[in-house]
Parts: structure tokens; C-alpha cells; sequence
């Protein structure tokens, strides 16, 4: 029996050889450590029994698998996992896969397993059959259990009770203090617990219990004779019924799968999986973890938005000053707006143990705001209050949620006025403050004219409005940013803004965080660009976006465990950013920890598989991994999500360079360079396409370019691995000088 083995583990796989080659009836035919390698040699040696790491470099085994299905080769696979996740073996049954082995049992149970494959029969390591049993008993449990009210949350009972007085969402919404989306989750929950399908039979059984549900309401019990019975699907759990169909073999792997699913959350403290009480349990969550969701606009006008997203942000802001409380940025939390998702679902997303969540309504100069402050682990309301106020007061709104979300949680807000009522700043200059940055988070072109428009009015009607500058300063440094103007018309004019800011109000972290960019993107003055980090970070401690750009910094400085720490504080208070994952990806691949920046990226791409620049960001770190094949793939995706942009498409020009396609890279190089150079924007891919075409020559001449241009990939010339085959030439040392990073 012709046996090909592999695992990424030398010292592991050497411990699988010596076993097999114990057997004389046993022939290892091959070996090997990467997962695209692994494939081609089973194509070209067809063992009988591949025997696959389920994690490897390059592809996994799992992916092996399917590819040899597809070409029909007559392999028999038995996977090594060290059973971090279900999922996998659950796809390894649906694949075929006959045997499945962890990796602690691999070296007793693997002759068993070979021989039982060579049979064709399935065969699981034994572990899992201790807790077949438990598995068993524990799903007859669950079976057998009657859903009733008692199921129910304090909460969930109220919004039954009301529904049972015909209430709409709407009403109870408001008799609750919660938002209209709030009421509907709950009502979700309450039909999944109950097992009531459709609106009608929630209803219905609503009304039918409206008496006991009044006294449980009220008394916190509900009496044994309201209990809802629920018949249990029998077909499902009948497995004779399916005996015709499958095989015995095929039961065992289905009850395998299930006893997997309660092994693998079975002792948290043993294997670092949570067990599985605790999968949708909220209770240890800090309750000193805060998001606040986006408030809903409930104003007529759908215009009105940027007033609900404005309190959203604003709120955000006044909460960071509160001592000891940790907010989720809002780039995190904004995803969640208009979600069906309820409250345990987010708090569990973000990691958070309370929750503000409001909604905003605009009548002329009428302004009504409704907010909750909720208890993550129960759904409880913490505080809750409705304002019906006039525009000019919405600051003292602010302040008043802050302070009651400070003594909620017992905590103590640092700053008495939110910034804005502390300067006396009118109405329609915050509103123009607010549409600008409205318009500003669409990081559109048509997006930054807006903001331009809107912070320039505010700025008309108060010189003397610090935030309205660092609105203009933050514009002008994205439009550069976006290559919507050149860095040496943009960035003056952010600079110049952002002093003025300072000017006005010195402690104002936003202005900090602007000036240290212009210093660092601009300026090349790192000290001063660091300092400024400093100085916003210590305003601000829950400022997501200067730990983020500071840490990119830093890791261009080639101080990579300073930047590592420093992302991960970003990454702690905006968990769902797109553009933070792929940074923290990004910095480990600048530190040549490449296996953890593809963990990075992959879970950038599952936020948002529309992101290109994460797939230049992977295909950059397949590139280092030799792995030439996956890197084009991922500079192609970038390519078709950008098709109208030059950069991805400068970006695969350097990836066929690289994987020595050097045709179709001169390809796309002839097209770029057809360009004026004084309207290009590429001169730094320019160079790296050089680079890896080994013209040494050529490529100092476009980082000299890029140099003149000021353009910002010249700040990652320390430490990007596309340069390295540059860097024992004197003229690398000498730019490296010039931009500021020879120490």
C-alpha cells in the first residue's frame, strides 16, 4: 500500500515516516510540507492514502482534497487536525475523506486508521467516542425540554405581554423606551424559543396567555399551566427511518459530528475553546466595554440622517472621556446600522458588555432623542429617557446621556461639557459641522467636495470653531490620500487648517491626530509625527484611527513590536474595521510574520470581500512565501474590484515581475509609462516592477521620481520586502537618508 504523507511539522511528519516505515506492508512513495507542492506530487504519484495536515502553507488539506476529487484520481485521504474547529470535519465527511485523526492520538491510532481505509470503512480517532454518548444524552435532553414562557427574558415577556394588548412594534417601542428594530429582534427571539412560526402564531399564543403573561410580567414566575407545548419533529431524530438510505457507517459519522461539536466546546480551560454554555453567554462580557449603535433617523426627511449619524459620533466622542470606559469606534458599531441583528448578537460581536442605542427626531427647530442604555447580559435597560428639546439644546442633550451613562455604570466623566456646548457654538454651525463630516464618511470624491462645502460654511459663520478646521484638515489629507489631488496641493492647505484648530482649542485630539498624519504623510518628520500620536492618544485613549496610523508609523520605523502593540489597541476598539484588520495584517507582513498576515487578511476579506487593497496586501505576502500562483490571484481580484484604477493594476504588472512572467509584466509596465510623469501617481510601483525585472538601474531612477513627488509609499521603503534585492547598493542607503529613515 503506497502511502504519501503530508504534514508542515518536520519533526512531526519525520514521527509519521518512521511509524509507517515500521510496517513492511507499508510503501512511503512521498512527502512534503507546503500544500501546493503536496498536490502536484500526488498528481504525479498517485499513493493510495494521502494522509494531509488540515493546515498547511500554501494550501490546505482539505483544499487538496477537493481538487483531487475533481480529477478523479483513485486517492483515499485521512486528515491530521489538532480539532480547532467543527466546521472542518464536518466538510472532510462531505468530501469523502475516510479517515480523521488528532494529532495527539495520530501516532498510536494511524496503523488502525490506514488499515481501515485500505478497507473502505471510516475511521475517527477514539476520543471522540467517549463523548458519543454525552452527545447523545445531552441532545435527548434538549429534545425532550417543553419550550415555554419561563424561556423568556424579563424583556422578552413585556414585548409579549404588550403584543397581547394588540400593540404594534411601534407602540411598544415607545411604551418600552426602545427603537422599532429593538422590539422586532425581541419579537425573533421569542418566536425561535418558542418554536412559532410565523407572526400570526406569535400573536395568537400572545393573546391566549394575555392573562398569565400580565401576572409573570409582574411577578417574575410564570405558572406551570401557561407552559407552551411544542411537539418535538420526530423524523428528525429517527434514524431507523433512514436506514434504506445510508449506510451504518455513514450514522456513525453523523453522530460523530455531533459528539465532535459538544468535545470541541466541552473544557474551556483544557483545549482554549469556550464551552459551549458559554457560546451565547453574554455574562462575562465587561460591562465597561461600551458601543454605541447608530442612532435611527426618524425625522420625515430622510435628510435629517446626518443629525442621527452626528449624535451617533458625537455621543462616541463625550463617552471617550468617561474614566475607565473603553468605546467601540464608530467605523465598527456603523455597520450595524438598519441590522435585524439583536442586542446579545452585537454585544457578542464586539466584545462589549453594554450597549447605547437611540433614535433621533427632527421637526423643524423640534428635536426629540430617545436613548437606552442596555445591560448586554440580559437585555435590561440600565437607563432610559426621551428629550423633547429644541436644536439649540442638543448639546446639553449630549452632555445629559453622557452623565447618565457615566453614573449607570458608576463611572466618572472627565470633561463636564461636550466640546462643542462648552465653545457656545449656534445650531446651524453644527449642523453645517455635522453634514460635513456626513458627506466626509462616504469617502466619496463627490463625498469630499461636499465636506469641503460643509466645513467651510461652518467655518463662515465661526471662525473661531475648532472642530470645523480639523473637519477641513482631515478632507484635504483624504483627498491626497485618495489621489483625488496631489500631496503638494492638498496637504498645505491641511496643515494650515489643522494649526488654526489648534489655535482654538489645543486639546482637541481630532487636530492632534491631523497634524501628527501631515508630520508623518507629508513632512517625513517622524519625531514630530510621533509626538502628535502621543498627544491625541493621551487626549483621547479611545481613539481607534491615531493608534492605527501611529502604529503604521511605527512599523515603517521598523519598530515592529512597539506597532504590533499599538494595532492591537486599535483593533480592540474598532474590531469590524476593514481598514484596521488588513493594517494589522499589514504589519506583520512588514515584520516577516507572514503565516499570521494571511490569518489577518483572510478575516479582512470575510468583513468585506470588496476591499482590493487587501488582496494587493495578500498577494504581496504571497509573493514573499514563493507562493506565485495564489499572489496573481489576489492581485487579479483587485484588479476586477477596481477595473477603472491604475494601482492594482501596477500591482499585478509587479506580481508577474516577480513570479518571472516577464512578458505580460512589460506588458502593463508599456501601458503605465504611456502616462506623463507629471501626471502620474505611480512611481513607486514603478520602481518595485523594476525591481523584481532586476533592473537595478530603472528602479532607482523611479524611487528618485517618487522621491520628488513626495509620494507616501516612499515611507515603507525601510522595511518593504519588494525592495530588498535593492538594498546592498550605496544609492538605497543614500535615499534611505534622504527620506528621513537611515537611523
Amino acid at each position: 500500500m503506497k502511502i504519501f504523507i503530508a504534514d508542515d511539522h518536520p519533526i512531526f511528519r519525520q514521527g509519521l515516516l518512521q511509524i509507517i516505515e515500521g510496517d513492511p506492508e507499508l510503501e512511503i512513495v512521498g512527502e512534503s510540507g507546503d500544500g501546493e507542492e503536496a498536490l502536484q506530487l500526488i498528481r504525479s504519484l498517485c499513493p493510495d492514502i494521502a494522509v494531509l495536515d488540515i493546515s498547511m502553507p500554501g494550501m490546505s488539506g482539505l483544499e487538496i482534497v477537493s481538487e483531487v476529487q475533481k480529477e478523479s484520481l483513485k486517492v483515499e485521504f485521512i486528515i491530521l487536525t489538532m480539532f480547532d474547529d467543527e466546521e472542518y470535519f464536518n466538510e472532510a465527511m462531505e468530501l469523502g475523506v475516510k479517515g480523521y485523526l488528532l494529532k495527539e492520538n495520530a501516532t498510536s491510532d494511524l496503523i488502525n486508521c490506514l488499515r481501515a481505509v485500505e478497507k473502505g470503512k471510516h475511521y475517527v480517532s477514539p476520543m471522540i467516542s467517549d463523548y458519543l454518548i454525552k452527545r447523545r444524552e445531552r441532545t435527548k435532553a434538549i429534545t425532550e425540554k417543553v419550550p415555554s414562557i419561563q424561556d423568556l427574558t424579563q424583556m422578552e415577556q413585556r414585548v409579549l405581554r404588550l403584543l397581547a394588548e394588540n400593540k404594534t412594534s411601534k407602540e411598544i417601542a415607545t411604551e418600552l423606551f426602545i427603537s422599532y428594530r429593538t422590539v422586532q429582534n425581541h419579537r425573533n427571539n421569542i418566536a425561535n424559543k418558542l418554536n412559532l412560526k410565523g407572526a400570526n402564531k406569535l400573536l395568537q399564543f400572545a393573546i391566549e396567555n394575555k392573562a398569565y403573561l400580565s401576572g409573570a410580567v409582574k411577578s417574575g414566575f410564570e405558572p406551570e399551566t401557561i407552559a407552551h407545548s411544542v411537539a418535538v419533529d420526530k423524523a428528525k431524530l429517527n434514524f431507523k427511518s433512514h436506514a434504506i438510505l445510508i449506510s451504518l457507517a455513514s450514522i456513525l459519522v453523523f453522530f460523530i459530528a455531533t459528539a465532535f461539536y459538544f468535545l470541541r466546546n466541552s473544557d474551556k480551560s483544557d483545549s482554549g475553546f469556550q464551552n459551549e454554555s458559554s457560546v451565547f453567554d453574554t455574562t462575562h462580557l465587561d460591562k465597561n466595554r461600551i458601543a454605541v449603535l447608530p442612532f435611527t433617523n426618524i425625522s420625515r426627511e430622510s435628510t435629517d440622517e446626518y443629525l442621527s449619524d452626528g449624535m451617533t459620533d458625537e455621543l462616541i466622542t463625550t463617552l471617550s472621556k468617561i474614566k475607565g470606559l473603553r468605546v467601540i469606534a464608530s467605523t465598527s458599531t456603523m455597520k450595524y446600522k438598519g441590522t435585524s441583528k439583536g442586542i446579545s448578537e452585537i454585544s457578542r460581536e464586539l466584545e462589549v458588555g453594554t450597549i447605547l442605542e437611540g433614535s433621533v427626531r427632527k421637526v423643524g427647530d423640534q428635536l426629540r432623542v430617545s436613548a437606552q442604555l442596555i445591560d448586554a447580559s440580559t437585555e435590561e435597560h440600565i437607563w432610559a429617557q426621551d428629550y423633547d428639546r429644541q436644536l439649540k439644546d442638543i448639546f446639553a442633550i449630549q452632555r445629559d446621556i453622557a452623565q447618565r451613562v457615566a453614573q449607570g455604570l458608576k463611572l466618572q466623566l472627565l470633561s463636564p461639557k461636550p466640546p462643542n456646548e462648552a465653545k457656545n457654538i449656534n445650531p446651524e454651525t453644527y449642523t453645517c459641522y455635522l453634514k460635513g463630516r456626513y458627506f466626509w464618511n462616504q469617502r466619496t470624491q463627490t463625498g469630499f467636495k461636499k465636506a469641503l462645502e460643509y466645513f467651510t460654511a461652518a467655518i463662515e459663520l465661526d471662525a473661531e470653531y475648532a472642530l470645523a478646521h480639523a473637519g477641513l484638515a482631515d478632507t484635504y489629507i483624504l483627498l491626497s490620500n485618495y489621489y483625488y489631488l496631489p500631496p503638494n496641493e492638498a496637504f498645505p492647505k491641511a496643515k494650515q487648517a489643522v494649526i488654526k484648530a489648534l489655535e482654538i482649542d489645543s486639546q482637541l485630539a481630532e487636530a492632534h491626530n491631523s497634524l501628527a498624519t501631515i508630520n508623518y504623510l507629508y513632512d517625513w518628520d517622524f519625531l514630530s509625527a510621533e509626538r502628535e500620536f502621543r498627544k491625541a492618544i493621551d487626549l483621547n485613549p479611545n481613539y481607534a484611527t491615531a493608534y492605527q496610523i501611529y502604529a503604521i508609523c511605527l512599523a515603517n520605523m521598523g519598530r515592529f513590536d512597539e506597532a504590533i502593540s499599538v494595532v492591537n489597541r486599535a483593533f480592540e476598539l474598532d474590531p469590524v474595521s476593514r481598514i484596521i484588520n488588513a493594517v494589522v495584517g499589514r504589519i506583520h507582513h512588514r515584520a516577516r510574520q507572514y503565516d499570521k498576515a494571511i490569518k489577518n487578511f483572510q478575516k479582512t476579506i470575510e468583513i468585506d470581500p470588496q476591499f482590493f487593497l487587501v488582496y494587493i496586501f495578500l498577494g504581496e505576502t504571497y509573493i514573499c512565501k514563493e507562493m506565485y500562483t495564489r499572489a496573481l490571484e489576489s492581485f487579479q481580484k483587485a484588479v476586477e474590484i477596481l477595473p477603472s484604477s491604475p494601482f492594482p493594476v501596477a500591482v499585478l504588472a509587479f506580481g508577474y515581475a516577480a513570479a518571472g512572467k516577464k512578458i505580460q509584466a512589460l506588458q502593463i509596465l508599456d501601458k503605465i509609462l504611456a502616462v506623463p510623469r507629471n501626471q502620474m501617481r505611480l512611481s513607486y510601483q514603478i520602481a518595485t516592477i523594476y525591481a523584481a525585472l532586476e533592473d537595478k538601474d530603472k528602479a532607482f531612477e523611479w524611487l528618485e521620481v517618487a522621491y520628488q513627488q513626495k509620494h507616501d509609499f516612499m515611507l515603507d521603503i525601510k522595511v518593504d520586502q519588494k525592495l530588498d534585492n535593492l538594498r546592498s547598493d550605496p544609492r538605497f542607503s543614500q535615499l534611505l537618508k534622504k527620506v528621513g529613515l537611515d537611523s
